[in-house]
């Protein structure tokens, strides 16, 4: 770690800071020379460095790292600066990712309005610049928790969207067991005529959409108020060059907000589906990442049948009814996954896959 500090920094403590499911923090207090005129004079800097051990241990360091880089270039002030990430000395297999320290307040959360303005300054800011061809896809691998995402350049968001789809279903089934019937011929018929359905319109028929920098997890355990700035801080992310799309883990006046503020893409009667379009990869995901969430493999299979129908002609036939399907009595009060499923009939119902999700790697628009 020590390359990564300025030139003459003194270490003076460090300590364990956090812990996730994937990794553990720990918190670096440094002594650096002033910024100022005086060079005799020295003040105190801190950092928080994330350590990785599980396999691919640098490539996911090396995808938060990026992630995080070019999310500061948009909102520099509502992240934390990247140092530097890398293999540990001492041990290669594990590696490390080096921000500054913010002391952040987990308690305090923001207001769906001020949530909805850094989303929209990320994305607007973001449009076509994450490939200079405009291209949906990032520079580097980056992980939903352990699980990689192909992040290959595609031209079109449904080409992104299919391939990691299929192998998020096969990432679930590694885990969790082969699935006969998602095999036989729920996945194929799924994925040729319910997503060139869904996604397909968004960049034909003279509609267009462009790619932005999408965080893709922003829920309430990736928002905090720096205690000292008073601003909200966005951490934790794992960067796509997406179409930008609500998302779950606030309630329903957060998606309202966002919505206000950047509206629905064309055509618009589509929203609600890919709103649960989304959600379905990110269900089988944690179908697979969590115990206590594996049943959620046939939530996905049913919502995968629900579609279907209304797409038995694939990209000629028109949207089917939505059906809202409420988990919260399955998850009272759970605010990560929402108040829908994320098929819900109305926009004022929050959906698991949507307000960041599409804003990864995908075009912006949802």
């Amino acid at each position: 770690l020590l390359p990564a500090l300025p030139e003459k920094s003194v270490v003076l403590s460090i300590s364990q800071h956090g812990r996730t499911n994937w990794a553990h923090g720990l918190k670096l207090e440094t002594e650096i020379p002033s910024q100022g005129k005086d060079d005799n004079r020295r003040e105190k800097k801190a950092y928080f460095i994330k350590i990785t051990s599980r396999n691919r241990a640098l490539e996911m360091a090396t995808g938060e790292f990026e992630s995080h880089k070019a999310m500061h270039t948009y909102i520099p002030e509502n992240t934390t600066r990247p140092i530097a990430t890398g293999p540990l000395e001492t041990n290669p297999s594990h590696a490390f990712f080096m921000t500054e320290f913010r002391h952040l307040d987990p308690e305090k959360r923001p207001s769906p309005i001020e949530l909805a303005r850094i989303l929209r300054k990320l994305h607007n800011s973001s449009i076509s610049s994450v490939d200079s061809r405009g291209r949906f896809g990032f520079p580097v691998t980056t992980f939903k928790g352990y699980v990689p995402l192909d992040n290959s350049w595609t031209d079109s968001w449904e080409e992104w969207f299919t391939r990691q789809f299929k192998l998020d279903v096969e990432f679930e089934q590694s885990v969790r067991g082969p699935d006969p019937e998602m095999n036989d011929d729920l996945l194929a018929e799924f994925c040729k005529k319910v997503i060139p359905r869904l996604l397909r319109p968004l960049q034909t028929g003279g509609r267009a959409i462009k790619p932005c920098f999408v965080h893709t997890d922003i829920w309430h355990g990736t928002v905090h108020f720096d205690r000292e700035s008073e601003v909200p801080i966005v951490f934790d992310a794992c960067g796509l060059g997406m179409f930008h799309h609500p998302r779950y883990g606030w309630g329903p006046e957060y998606l309202q907000a966002y919505i206000d503020l950047m509206p629905a893409s064309e055509p618009k009667d589509d929203f609600e589906d890919r709103v649960a379009l989304y959600a379905m990869r990110n269900y089988i995901v944690s179908a697979g990442l969590w115990d206590h969430w594996a049943y959620m493999r046939g939530v996905v299979k049913e919502e995968m049948k629900r579609l279907l129908p209304s797409t038995q002609m694939g990209i000629q036939e028109s949207r089917g009814n939505g059906l809202v399907i409420s988990i919260m009595h399955l998850f009272p009060g759970s605010l990560w996954f929402g108040v829908r499923f994320g098929i819900s009939s109305s926009l004022d119902s929050f959906t698991p896959c949507s307000l960041v999700r599409e804003q990864m790697a995908s075009p912006c628009s949802h």
